[in-house]
C-alpha cells in the first residue's frame, strides 16, 4: 500500500508504508468519519488542515534504547556509519483552537520485525 503526499513546493510523492502504518490509518478513517474533501487529516470545520492550523508548535523526537536495531552503511569516502533506529518517537503540538491554545503530546511505536535492513542508494534528481 502506498499514499500520495503534496511536500513542499506542492510537489507530489508517493510514498510507501508499513502494513502496521495502513492499518492504523484506516483505523483513522473509520473513527474521522466521512468529509467533504480528500484530505486523510481535516482540522474541526472538515477542512483540509493548513499551516495555519498549527500555527504554534510542532516538535517531536525519538525515544532511544539501547535494545533499539542499529544501521550501519557506507558513507562519502567509504567511511562507516552507524546510527540508532528507534522504535518509539514523542511528538508535541500546540495548536490554535477556537478557545485559544491546546497541547497535544503523544508516544508513537513502530514495530519494525518485518524491515530488511538493507542500504539503498537515492538517486539524484
Amino acid at each position: 500500500m502506498s499514499i500520495r503526499v503534496l511536500g513542499k513546493g506542492r510537489r507530489e510523492r508517493t510514498l510507501p508504508l508499513w502494513r502496521t502504518t495502513a492499518a492504523a490509518l484506516r483505523a483513522w478513517l473509520a473513527v474521522r468519519g466521512r468529509v467533504a474533501v480528500p484530505e486523510m487529516f481535516v482540522n474541526g470545520r472538515g477542512e483540509p488542515l493548513s499551516r495555519w492550523d498549527f500555527a504554534y508548535a510542532y516538535s517531536q523526537g525519538p525515544i532511544l534504547k539501547e535494545t533499539d536495531d542499529i544501521f550501519v552503511g557506507k558513507g562519502d569516502g567509504n567511511t562507516t556509519l552507524r546510527a540508532r533506529i528507534p522504535v518509539r518517537f514523542w511528538k508535541v503540538i500546540v495548536a490554535k483552537v477556537e478557545e485559544g491554545v491546546a497541547a497535544h503530546g503523544f508516544i508513537l511505536e513502530q514495530d519494525l520485525s518485518d524491515v530488511a535492513w538493507e542500504e539503498f542508494v537515492v538517486p539524484e534528481e
